[in-house]
């Protein structure tokens, strides 16, 4: 059995892999002392000021971080085998490009080990993650467009004889990692009922986190990512 590295993931592969050790040693401890969050994302960017690095730099190697937890998360391999595969792969690919290479696998593979472990954290956000996109929707903004329309009788050059006042709720979404867009005409009624829903939604919310304010459980949310 041997570690495959998809040609399209190995220059962050190498990356993380030819970082300096006490570098990538600081980035894996930082994620590990992370509390989870609702996207991988919000991570890279709570220990950004830890690391030292850009942020694109920060996100790549969280990103084969994460790749690692779940790969080695949908197999069957103990830490120990799956740690030694993802070296001789990291071996082969190196050695390949400049035969003779050599790092130091030992901290590598201990690296790697400490990676597959990361439940609290990355195993609770990844989670997080997999529940959202369980969703075949998922809203990511909004605004309402508002416009006033003239009724006009069979004399059109006279003034209009009435207005109507119409709304128009946009609405953007994810769906299938496609941005989509829908539009819903309503009325000061329909926006009178939709500020109620809202208000709602808030109170059950706020009635929830009340609840468990005091279980110790993490509440994750999109805040994380703002």
């Amino acid at each position: 059995m041997a570690f495959h590295v998809p040609d399209v993931h190995k220059t962050a592969f190498k990356r993380l892999v030819l970082l300096d050790p006490k570098l990538r040693r600081s980035i894996i401890n930082s994620i590990q002392h992370t509390e989870p969050k609702f996207k991988v994302d919000s991570i890279a960017k709570e220990i950004i000021a830890k690391i030292g690095l850009p942020l694109e730099e920060v996100r790549s190697h969280v990103l084969v971080i994460l790749s690692l937890f779940r790969t080695k998360k949908t197999g069957k391999l103990s830490s120990d085998e799956f740690s030694k595969l993802v070296v001789e792969a990291a071996k082969t690919i190196l050695a390949g490009e400049n035969p003779g290479f050599t790092l130091e696998w030992q901290s590598l593979e201990e690296d790697i080990k400490t990676i597959v472990e990361l439940q609290s954290s990355l195993g609770t956000t990844l989670k997080a993650e997999e529940l959202c996109a369980e969703f075949d929707k998922y809203f990511i903004d909004c605004r309402i467009l508002t416009d006033v329309r003239p009724v006009f009788l069979e004399d059109r050059s006279a003034p209009p004889s009435a207005i109507i006042i119409n709304h128009t709720l946009k609405i953007c979404f994810i769906t299938k990692d496609i941005e989509e867009s829908i539009y819903i005409a309503m009325q000061s009624n329909g926006i009178e009922e939709l500020m109620k829903e809202l208000k709602n939604a808030i109170t059950k919310e706020n009635s929830i986190k009340k609840a468990i304010a005091t279980s110790g459980i993490k509440i994750l949310s999109d805040e994380d990512s703002a």
